[in-house]
């Protein structure tokens, strides 16, 4: 496979550098994107979506400023507030972000209601919102979401419970959402979500199920560096064998690893 796109994942930032909000529920490592890059370069990754990580809130300046080594394969999803200007996401935008974050689970610094209000600033930039909700959650949201008018990118599988099989309500809810043709599914993070141990195998069937539903609309993810998930993640873990598995079209896998992104993330 050719650009393979890792579409999720973190940077972090000395804590004397750049302060982390108070509220935050880990703390993290000093990694950058040449600590990323040692691990991922020998795996065929050519093109990087850096995501916001919570404990820095809605200040960006650590994953902007590391995005600048990347140039024309990188991109961002980054987090702001209720109040950021149109000038600041214009800004943002021109540094490469393509998207902001709603993390309902992590401490998002911003609620739907605001999102909402600032989706026309979005809109107009052609900016996506990324979102991730505890399991299960997604059906009580989806109208919300896409009322907002907004491409609609959902964190993880969408958060489906593994425990209640593919006619459970969060797939319905994936199903109608990507029949709209502006939602997509990061198939991410399989050991975040999965009720089982590695190799994740009660995930399998969700994986498989959405590839075949809308392999044009899921694009895959690390979520490098398995922040408090390091128990469920082996020594030698490499985060595409799982979906190199699942996932045995080589048609669908070209467009999960890379073309898929291309398109999202508005690579040239």
């Amino acid at each position: 496979m050719n650009n393979i796109c890792d579409c999720h994942f973190h940077v972090f930032a000395a804590p004397d550098k750049f302060p982390m909000v108070p509220t935050r529920g880990y703390e993290p490592p000093v990694l950058a994107i040449t600590d990323y890059q040692r691990l991922f370069a020998p795996l065929g990754v050519t093109r990087m979506v850096l995501v916001q990580p919570s404990c820095y809130g809605a200040d960006n300046r650590y994953m902007l400023d590391e995005l600048k080594s990347l140039g024309t394969q990188g991109r961002a999803v980054v987090a702001v507030a209720s109040d950021v200007t149109t000038e600041e996401l214009a800004a943002m935008h021109k540094a490469g972000a393509r998207g902001i974050r709603v993390n309902a689970v992590g401490g998002s610094t911003l609620s739907l209601a605001q999102l909402a209000d600032i989706a026309p600033k979005l809109h107009a930039l052609g900016l996506h919102v990324q979102t991730f909700m505890p399991l299960g959650q997604l059906p009580s949201v989806e109208q919300a979401l896409l009322a907002t008018g907004l491409p609609i990118v959902l964190d993880h599988f969408g958060s489906v419970d593994s425990r209640l099989g593919l006619e459970q309500p969060t797939m319905k809810a994936l199903g109608r959402m990507l029949a709209t043709g502006r939602v997509w599914v990061k198939l991410s993070a399989a050991f975040r979500i999965t009720q089982s141990s590695a190799p994740y195998q009660d995930l399998v069937p969700y994986a498989q199920a959405l590839m075949n539903l809308r392999p044009d609309r899921m694009v895959w993810g690390s979520d490098w560096p398995y922040i408090r998930f390091i128990d469920k993640v082996a020594p030698d873990f490499n985060p595409l064998h799982f979906f190199m598995d699942a996932i045995q079209s080589e048609d669908h896998r070209q467009r999960l690893f890379a073309d898929n992104a291309k398109i999202l993330y508005q690579f040239d």
